[in-house]
C-alpha cells in the first residue's frame, strides 16, 4: 500500500528506499552473550543477568519468557495467547548469535524473502527498477565485516560509523521514529471497520470487537492489518 503510490509516480524510471536500515542497524540483544560464551568478552556488570539466563536450560528459559509475556496481540482469544507466545518464546529461547551471524541469518530469512519477492513483483509491472541498498547482500555482509567486535552500541554509532561523513549530526542522532501505521487507516478502512460483521477471521482464536478496536485506534497496531486485510477479502468473496 505504501508503495504503489510511488510506484505510480516513478513509473518507467527507478525508486531508492532505505528499507532495511531497522534490521541491519538496531543492535542485535544477543551479540554480547555470544561473545562471552565464546571467550571473546568479559562480562560487565549489566552482563550478569542476560548471561545467567543463557546458561538455564531451553525449557525453563521458554517458560520464563512465557510468564513475562513475549509476543502480545490483544484481540487474541486466551487459547490463541498461549500458542503465539509459546511459539515465539521457542523460536528465541537460547539463541546467542554474534552480529555478523544475526544478520548472516537475517539475508536467508522468510521475511526477507517474501518481502523482497512482493515488492519486486511490484516493481516489475509498475516499470520500476526497484533499488534497496539496505536488502543488498553484499552491502549487508559488508556491515557484519566492519562492525566492531564489540557491536555497536547504539544505532546512532552504526549511522555515524557508515555515514558520519555525508548526514548532518541531527540526522545521525535522531531522536523520534517514523511511524507509518495511519497510511493504511484512511476513512474507507475507518468505515469497514465500524460495520465489519466478524467474518473472515478464525472467532476460535480472535476476539472480534478487540480487533475492531485495534483497527480504530489513533495509532492502530500495524500487526493488526493483517487480519484487516483477510476480513475485507471475505466481505468481498
Amino acid at each position: 500500500h505504501t508503495f504503489q503510490p510511488l510506484f505510480e509516480v516513478a513509473a518507467g524510471g527507478s525508486l531508492v528506499t532505505g528499507n532495511g536500515g531497522d534490521e541491519i542497524f538496531t543492535p542485535w540483544a544477543g551479540h554480547r552473550v555470544a561473545l562471552m560464551r565464546r571467550g571473546r568478552a568479559l562480562p560487565r556488570r549489566d552482563d550478569l543477568r542476560p548471561l545467567a539466563r543463557a546458561l538455564l536450560p531451553r525449557p525453563l528459559l521458554v517458560r520464563l519468557s512465557m510468564r513475562r509475556g513475549g509476543m502480545r496481540l490483544p484481540w487474541l482469544r486466551p487459547e490463541g495467547a498461549r500458542e503465539l507466545s509459546r511459539a515465539y518464546a521457542e523460536s528465541w529461547a537460547g539463541i546467542e548469535r554474534s552480529w555478523a551471524e544475526a544478520l548472516e541469518d537475517y539475508l536467508e530469512s522468510r521475511y526477507l524473502e517474501l518481502g523482497l519477492a512482493i515488492t519486486g513483483a511490484m516493481a516489475r509491472e509498475a516499470g520500476v527498477a526497484l533499488v534497496e541498498p539496505f536488502f543488498d547482500a553484499r552491502y549487508v555482509l559488508a556491515v557484519a565485516a566492519d562492525a566492531p567486535t564489540e557491536g555497536y552500541s547504539s544505532r546512532e554509532d552504526a549511522m555515524a560509523r557508515h555515514f558520519g561523513d555525508l548526514l548532518p549530526p541531527r540526522v545521525i542522532g535522531r531522536s523520534t521514529k517514523a511511524v507509518f501505521t495511519e497510511v493504511f487507516s484512511g476513512p474507507e478502512t475507518r468505515r469497514f471497520a465500524q460495520t465489519w460483521n466478524g467474518s473472515g477471521v478464525d472467532r476460535s482464536l480472535v476476539e472480534p470487537d478487540a480487533l475492531r478496536a485495534a483497527w480504530l485506534a489513533p495509532v492502530p497496531d500495524l500487526r493488526s492489518l493483517v487480519p484487516l486485510q483477510a476480513a475485507w477479502l471475505a466481505s468481498r468473496a
